[in-house]
């Protein structure tokens, strides 16, 4: 068992900071203490119930600037994560008081056992964001704020909905409709110009009304829906895997465009060579941990390494064409509505073998234990997607290559997370068991596939 298998619970601290004060509020006990709550599991970049407590909780409205501290204690279960915050405007919280740096510094104010660390560490100048990003300094996001009123009209509620070291989310008000801004490091600096390319050629992406290519700044109209990590319907999921191919098929002229804007091109035999690597490190198999692989699967996974290196060339030479590829198509980044499905956050993009996205969509719903039956649903899924295609080859044949791009996706996302520095993965620890476990799934498949199909 694991993080990935068993959800944590998760304990929220706040440090909000306004100039060189730090905001607490009073405990039970009559001490001092950091705003926090409890909740349940949620990804660790995701800040929208945050902002949410200190809103309706204290009457404030925060952004985070990014994390102070996160740990992932596996024996409670439990993350314990402190981020560092600024308010967004600044009226009075309704309870608590804002205790000058020298204050704390002079041990002024009796401080709670939980938050007396952190607030030490603060007021010694020793705590500060994990990550330096533009969106982790006091200031930046007031700059962004002017930057959507120019483009969209006056600015109402903001609400931010996720931050990380990669890029962070607002929802907004602007101009009187709900838009969405984002902006992303440097390394994901394709993804706003992709963004607007893939909008102008395709409905099932929200329509992009203005871009920044110097700041990565991207600004989206809102679209109507939910994520698809809500729905349990499996005709939901049916639609959004046509509608994803519909739109990798709408793009098939655009490769070169993409390209030209900063995407790479994957080639199947490029993803599955790290392979032999990887399974020579046991420390990122976490071999012999329970959520790790054992010393069966690593061999298992060996034997099979001429077989996959052999699928993937022959994806390579097969009739589907470079495509579209997502590069992180998890079931949260695909919304549904009443308007058809959007795809959204596109860090990842690249131009690669068009069925190599399914892999995360349908891992996704087994992570998550969307299907009563998982393995019925996911062949409906497949099937649905695969329907399109039928251009380029027979049932059997696009199967096939379904299933070869399945293992192939599924290396290149477990190499992936062994990139990470320890920094990251510290600061989303599941991320620790995504190589054994996307490893994993290509023995699972072979283990529930049926026989040869016609």
């Amino acid at each position: 068992m694991g993080y990935l298998d068993d959800n944590p619970e998760f304990h929220h601290q706040l440090l909000l900071v306004r100039g060189d004060a730090l905001w607490l509020v009073p405990d039970e006990r009559g001490a001092w203490a950091l705003p926090g709550f409890v909740s349940d599991e949620q990804h660790t970049a995701e800040v929208e119930r945050i902002a949410r407590h200190m809103r309706e909780r204290f009457g404030i409205r925060v952004v985070i600037l990014g994390r102070a501290a996160t740990e992932f204690d596996a024996v409670a279960n439990r993350v314990r994560k402190a981020d560092l915050a600024e308010p967004l405007v600044d009226p009075e919280p309704r309870s608590g008081r804002w205790w000058p740096r020298a204050a704390l510094a002079a041990a002024e104010a009796p401080l709670a056992a939980d938050s007396r660390a952190l607030v030490t560490r603060w007021a010694a100048g020793d705590l500060a964001v994990a990550e330096d990003t533009p969106w982790s300094r006091p200031g930046w996001h007031a700059a962004a704020l002017a930057w959507i009123a120019a483009a969209a009209g006056p600015v109402g509620d903001v609400e931010q909905v996720r931050v990380s070291e990669f890029s962070t989310v607002l929802r907004v008000d602007a101009g009187g409709r709900a838009r969405y801004f984002k902006s992303v490091a440097e390394a994901a600096a394709r993804e706003p110009p992709v963004t607007a390319a893939l909008a102008r050629r395709s409905a099932h992406l929200p329509p992009v009304l203005a871009v920044d290519a110097a700041r990565r700044f991207l600004l989206m109209e809102a679209f109507a829906g939910e994520s698809l990590a809500a729905p349990e319907d499996v005709g939901a999921w049916t639609a959004a895997a046509q509608a994803y191919g519909e739109l990798q098929r709408q793009c098939l002229d655009a490769v070169d465009e993409l390209r030209a804007l900063g995407c790479a091109v994957a080639t199947a035999a490029s993803l599955v060579e790290p392979l032999a690597a990887l399974l020579d490190d046991r420390d990122a198999l976490l071999a012999g941990e329970p959520a790790g692989l054992g010393d069966d699967q690593i061999a298992a996974l060996r034997a099979l390494g001429p077989e996959l290196a052999a699928s993937a060339a022959a994806l390579d030479a097969g009739p589907l064409p470079l495509a579209l590829d997502h590069g992180d198509l998890w079931p949260s980044n695909v919304l549904v509505g009443p308007a058809g499905c959007a795809f959204v956050d596109w860090e990842d993009v690249r131009v690669a073998h068009p069925f190599l996205s399914l892999f995360q969509l349908l891992t996704g719903a087994h992570l998550d234990r969307r299907f009563a039956d998982h393995d019925a649903a996911a062949a409906r899924i497949r099937d649905a997607y695969l329907a399109g295609w039928s251009a380029w080859g027979g049932r059997a044949e696009l199967a096939r290559a379904f299933d070869a791009a399945h293992d192939v996706a599924a290396v290149a996302v477990a190499v992936s997370y062994r990139r990470y520095p320890p920094a990251v993965v510290q600061a989303h620890p599941w991320m620790r068991e995504m190589p054994a476990f996307c490893l994993g799934r290509i023995l699972a498949r072979r283990a529930a596939a049926p026989g040869p199909r016609e």
